[in-house]
């Protein structure tokens, strides 16, 4: 991920300070003394929301900071996918990730195949503007695990912008 910055208009020479970190309160100097206006930032971890900010200084040791920013790494999501799939209950998640059009809730109802019954129902709430994930163990309604076999998975997203239904399939193996 490289970091990019514009700088206004200073006839003096300045240099860059890029602080960041996971609590907006309390960055970290990531790197000092720099010339450029941008950064390359390395061993980040995905769908983890991080901040940054640029402090500017001059020759003279004033300093003038920049907005706290955040970001996070994540893939653009087109559509509802799950990883890993198959997946073990009892064993190991799987994780749903997926979109959202404006923030909101969500609906997840997990159905057996082939005789479409209606295995699982979380209503999801909490979500942001664009990627979300949530972890799925594998357990029913009733608090059983799922047997192997393929499910058929549908999200009901009610998002600030808009609303959507997408489906899906997972494999479980136990």
């Amino acid at each position: 991920m490289t970091l990019e910055w514009t700088s206004s208009l200073n006839p003096l020479p300045v240099t860059y300070t890029v602080y960041t970190g996971t609590n907006p309160y309390a960055l970290s100097v990531f790197s000092a003394g720099l010339s450029g206006t941008s950064q390359l930032l390395t061993n980040l971890t995905y769908a983890v929301p991080y901040s940054w900010q640029v402090i500017v200084a001059d020759q003279f040791g004033r300093t003038s900071p920049s907005a706290v920013s955040s970001f996070s790494i994540a893939p653009v999501m087109t559509h509802l996918i799950a990883a890993p799939n198959p997946f073990h209950p009892g064993r190991g998640d799987t994780t749903f990730m997926f979109s959202m059009n404006g923030a909101g809730t969500a609906l997840l109802e997990i159905f057996s195949l082939p005789d479409g019954r209606r295995i699982l129902q979380r209503q999801i709430n909490g979500l942001q503007d664009g990627v979300n994930t949530y972890d799925y163990d594998g357990h029913d309604n009733g608090g059983r695990l799922l047997g192997n076999g393929v499910f058929s998975v549908r999200l009901t997203k009610n998002g600030a912008n808009g609303n959507a239904v997408e489906r899906f399939k997972i494999v479980s193996v136990r």
